[in-house]
């Protein structure tokens, strides 16, 4: 997903605030967390986006509902969003918190696409070669396709590596369509 950057600023400074205090798993779960219970829960959408309802209710709200659950610093991150009118912004900010505490762990989720469900060491085997080829921790997110025949089709941020056999039909295809037959 990509993120805004009114989503960046926010997510960067609990970054910095998770890390100063060593807490950047935690947060990151919280955070998640939080953002699936609400975004679940229509009426307190409702009541969080309502023009009527005033910031410092739905402060208030906030508090009653998570103070027990979740840090302070998410609590006030929760309510600075109030405050300045961005709680729309949630979602995003939850993704680019988990992309930033993931390049601080040097850490990086790869889609991996095949036709079959990959053995277990297959999978090992991938994210180990993968691993050492990029030189950041690897996180596999494994997909099966059908549509794709055969091989596999890998996607490392915006970078796609498509080895799959539908692709080179695909290419096939192509080079065969350019081919003028003489007579």
């Amino acid at each position: 997903m990509e993120t805004g950057g009114v989503a960046r600023r926010y997510a960067t400074a609990l970054t910095q605030v998770a890390q100063a205090h060593d807490l950047l798993d935690k947060i990151e779960q919280e955070l998640g967390g939080l953002t699936a219970r609400i975004e679940t829960d229509a009426e307190l959408q409702k009541v969080l986006i309502h023009p009527e309802v005033t910031p410092q209710s739905k402060k208030e709200i906030l508090t009653r509902l998570f103070a027990k659950e979740v840090s302070p610093y998410v609590l006030n991150l929760l309510k600075l969003l109030v405050d300045k009118d961005r709680f729309g912004h949630l979602q995003e900010i939850n993704a680019a918190y988990r992309m930033l505490a993931n390049r601080i762990r040097r850490k990086i989720p790869v889609e991996v696409v095949t036709a079959r469900p990959l053995r277990p060491e297959d999978q090992a085997a991938l994210a180990g070669k993968l691993s050492r080829a990029s030189g950041w921790q690897v996180e596999l997110d494994t997909r099966v396709d059908p549509a794709v025949l055969g091989g596999i089709r890998v996607r490392i941020g915006d970078r796609v590596i498509d080895g799959t056999v539908a692709r080179r039909l695909e290419l096939l295809k192509r080079q065969l369509s350019q081919v003028r037959v003489q007579s």
